[in-house]
């Protein structure tokens, strides 16, 4: 019998499993939890977890191999953990031919660097042959990570539709026959895509007076303040003059385009509600995003590639909570608060992605939700679970196409697996 297995019954862990609960996904096997805390044990019995299949430890880099070890060809292992390194319990998954599913990537206790991310997503390019038919494993889906790279796929074919300028009209066929190829990287490339901007802006507004000692945030506050603090990276694309850059950059791959800004960089973008402007910050799917939307010729030289980078504008509560700890000359906080429903008076989260180019109107491609649509912890948090829901409808359906990122799904099937969970999808030319 196939054993469903969710490590970390945090919000988004207990989100997932409650939703995918509800439809009926884990019926055909065993559903098994695991979290060290006692609060975890708490959510997964109250959720209806069987006592006899949750288990009470944490995922250690000397100990997951023996702790993972009941897991045979054909389970799932969903990971929803922290301070978990990826990569290497994907490896661990991929050698038993057991399925894998997480929301990011991080590291060990103590292996992080700002560098971390890039050389991780080089491993999983070297895993990608081994696990060619293998069971199907999704890396990195939420939503962002993860779902916006599926809107940015379904911008493209929403422009190609819309077809607003003299130049998609006279290239709509051939525009056409990319896509349905699955050769998007041309397709941006020969509609002048220069820029790819993530945009999450969070509108939550709290019910009750901020608490000056603590760092608030709608999900983890201590991964909120490394992403918000720490130096952005980015993927810089060919239609810039890097050389040009080089005082503003602590560090360029010139085979990728990966680069460490040398400060804390603002841009504007846009959201459903209008523009805002927010801080640029370091994100998994700057990456892969990069990576999937890149030309080579045969030689592998690049030859085109957007730039992707993400903006985010935190809550008012959070982004000035944040500033507070900085300002008492701490880089960690002391008390953490998470912003449930519970201390929500209203708003939400947009999230969605920006696509700028030459050869037609900008595009907004997103989805808000609010504070009404959702019945988990927040809306932040249903917008990580309800992709990983569809992700895990996705793997279902493919059950043997080895190791896949957001960009390598099909758009239109994930968007009808997470479309019911998305309450104000939208996309628009502007």
């Amino acid at each position: 019998m196939t054993k469903y297995v969710i490590a970390g019954l945090g919000s988004v862990g207990r989100a997932f499993m409650r939703i995918a609960k509800q439809d009926g996904l884990f019926d055909d096997g065993e559903l098994w939890g695991i979290d060290f805390t006692d609060g975890g044990r708490d959510a997964w019995l109250a959720l209806g977890g069987a006592p006899e299949r949750f288990i009470q430890q944490a995922i250690t880099c000397d100990g997951f191999p023996q702790l993972l070890g009941f897991l045979e060809a054909g389970d799932f292992l969903f990971d929803f953990c922290a301070e978990t390194a990826n990569v290497d319990i994907y490896e661990f998954c991929l050698a038993r031919d057991v399925h894998y599913l997480c929301t990011c990537d991080d590291s060990w206790p103590g292996n992080d660097s700002i560098t971390s991310m890039h050389a991780h997503y080089a491993r999983y390019q070297e895993l990608r042959e081994p696990a060619a038919g293998h069971a199907s494993s999704v890396i990195q889906i939420g939503m962002n990570p993860g779902m916006v790279s599926v809107f940015a796929r379904r911008a493209l074919r929403d422009i190609v539709a819309a077809q607003e300028t003299d130049f998609v009209r006279e290239h709509a066929q051939e525009l056409r026959e990319l896509l349905a190829a699955g050769r998007d990287g041309e397709v941006a490339q020969l509609l002048g895509v220069e820029r790819i901007e993530i945009s999450d802006i969070d509108v939550t507004v709290i019910n009750d007076c901020i608490d000056p000692t603590a760092v608030y945030s709608t999900w983890n506050v201590g991964a909120f303040c490394i992403e918000y603090l720490e130096l952005p990276f980015v993927s810089l694309g060919t239609h810039l003059d890097v050389d040009a850059m080089a005082g503003e950059l602590k560090m360029y791959d010139s085979n990728d385009g990966f680069a460490v800004m040398g400060s804390m960089v603002e841009r504007e973008t846009q959201a459903p509600f209008g523009s805002f402007r927010g801080m640029v910050i370091s994100h998994e799917e700057v990456i892969s995003m990069g990576d999937f939307f890149s030309v080579r010729d045969d030689a592998g030289k690049l030859l085109y590639k957007p730039s992707v980078y993400f903006v985010y504008k935190p809550s008012d509560a959070a982004a000035g909570s944040v500033h507070l700890m900085v300002a008492r000359g701490e880089r960690m906080p002391n008390k953490t608060i998470l912003i449930t429903r519970d201390r929500m008076a209203f708003g939400g989260e947009a999230v969605g992605i920006v696509l700028r180019g030459s050869e037609f109107p900008d595009r907004y491609v997103g989805n808000y939700l609010d504070l009404a649509d959702t019945v988990v912890d927040n809306p932040t948090i249903m917008q990580v679970a309800a992709p990983s829901y569809a992700a895990f409808k996705y793997m279902k359906a493919h059950p043997r196409e080895g190791l896949l990122f957001p960009e390598n799904l099909d758009p239109n099937e994930m968007m009808e697996y997470a479309l019911p969970y998305f309450k104000r999808y939208d996309s628009f030319s502007f």
